[in-house]
């Protein structure tokens, strides 16, 4: 009895942590302590992250593998943009409905700065690492495309310039000056590292070489050309039919091409791809809108959060908010890992990896200029520090071809490092 409700447990435990979305929603209404809204909704997200994996791993049966990874991706940093978007002050004219969120959350820089690092971080070190740790527990040295890690290590180098050198720039003694100074840099990179990212989508759409791919397909096997003799058909036993049809049939059949078998074909065939097609869709649509409400109520609860207890900002920004945020990576790169999807794994850290880093973070700038908000590359020395060390750290496990037990638990080590300083903070 004990061990079949554990079991069951272990298999719908993103159902049952579905009951926390409405508490976590309706918490701060009903008077609850910010800590318990803080809680609450932070768990909320979790499962929420969870289905839109599952609808998005579903949705990419359909779109392609490279599409279905891009999108979840995208729809992975979903949460990232929620807390962006909160952070960031905005004019009452563009989304009045957001009007009393936004009275709460008047300039949090230091959470926004430190939740984009905290991202690419945690997709860098704690989702690859993860998912290399569950993929070698099913099978020892999985192999990964080298050539598609190599250029996200270069792209993610590059990022590291263009987000640290900023912040270390002297140009005058007034501070003001200095500021603006930056702002300008700031912006001037935002709008090439934006470009340069398009250019690195294209690239990998255009070229199967330089883009993640499973390596082999598992359980399939081709019937080679070569076993076609005269007139006779050899099929080996794997490909072979456990249905054979009599030479003389006893019930008349329906020709290939008749209308009326293209019909009756049809008609059941659409309805059932609809339906596949759209279960998936209405999913990603109604996780993205709960974590979207879910990250808003979170988020007005960071201020109380860090007054009444030894957590600082930093720590929520850097660590907290990203694990929450990146939860469906973490789910999807570990599930592909164990799958023997290794390549698939890498894809979705490093290229959720390489899309905050080089696309999210410069379009936050350039929102913020849009909307007359000094949000620049002003990082502090800590958080210069880390994300190019996890850099480093990520540019030096990607040598070789394979996976192994070591490269997961130097990555995951790293990771500990970064959120044990973080909390010292």
């Amino acid at each position: 009895m004990y061990k079949s409700i554990v079991q069951w447990a272990a298999t719908y435990w993103s159902r049952l942590l579905l009951l926390t979305v409405p508490f976590g929603i309706a918490a701060s209404k009903l008077g609850f302590s910010h800590s318990t809204v803080f809680i609450l909704n932070c768990i909320a997200i979790i499962p929420l992250a969870d289905v839109l994996c599952r609808a998005t791993d579903d949705a990419s049966s359909f779109l392609g593998e490279t599409s279905g990874a891009l999108l979840n991706i995208t729809m992975g940093n979903v949460t990232e943009l929620v807390i962006l978007y909160v952070g960031l002050p905005t004019s009452p004219t563009l989304l009045t409905f957001l009007d009393s969120v936004h009275a709460l959350l008047q300039r949090q820089y230091t959470i926004v700065r430190t939740s984009l690092l905290g991202s690419s971080i945690v997709n860098i070190l704690l989702v690859l690492g993860l998912s290399i740790v569950a993929g070698e527990t099913r099978e020892r040295g999985q192999m990964y495309n080298v050539v598609a890690t190599r250029i996200a290590a270069g792209m993610l180098c590059l990022t590291s310039i263009s987000l640290i050198v900023p912040s270390t720039l002297r140009f005058s003694s007034d501070a003001a000056t200095q500021t603006h100074d930056v702002l300008e840099i700031s912006r001037a990179i935002s709008v090439v590292l934006v470009f340069i990212y398009f250019g690195y989508l294209w690239i990998q759409t255009a070229s199967p070489r330089f883009s993640y791919k499973p390596l082999a397909e598992p359980h399939k096997e081709a019937c080679a050309p070569e076993m076609v003799e005269s007139t006779e058909l050899h099929v080996p036993r794997d490909c072979r039919s456990t249905y054979t049809q009599p030479h003389d049939p006893l019930i008349p059949t329906l020709e290939l091409g008749s209308e009326l078998a293209l019909t009756l074909k049809s008609t059941p065939a659409k309805r059932a791809s609809w339906l596949r097609k759209a279960t998936p869709l209405f999913l990603l649509i109604v996780s993205t809108a709960l974590i979207f409400i879910c990250g808003e109520v979170l988020v007005s609860s960071v201020d109380h959060v860090v007054d009444n207890s030894p957590i600082s900002k930093t720590m929520v920004g850097l660590v907290i908010l990203p694990i929450v945020g990146n939860a469906a990576e973490l789910i999807s790169g570990v599930m592909f890992a164990l799958r023997g999807q290794m390549d698939l794994a890498f894809a979705v850290a490093i290229g959720s990896a390489v899309q905050i880093a080089m696309f999210v973070t410069p379009l936050v700038v350039l929102l913020g200029w849009g909307l007359g908000r000094e949000m620049g590359f002003c990082f502090t020395g800590f958080e210069r520090g880390v994300f190019g060390g996890s850099v480093v750290l990520f540019l030096v496990m990607g040598v070789g071809r394979r996976c192994g037990m070591v490269k997961g638990g130097l990555l995951l080590a790293g990771y500990i490092v970064i959120g044990y300083m973080a909390m010292l903070t």
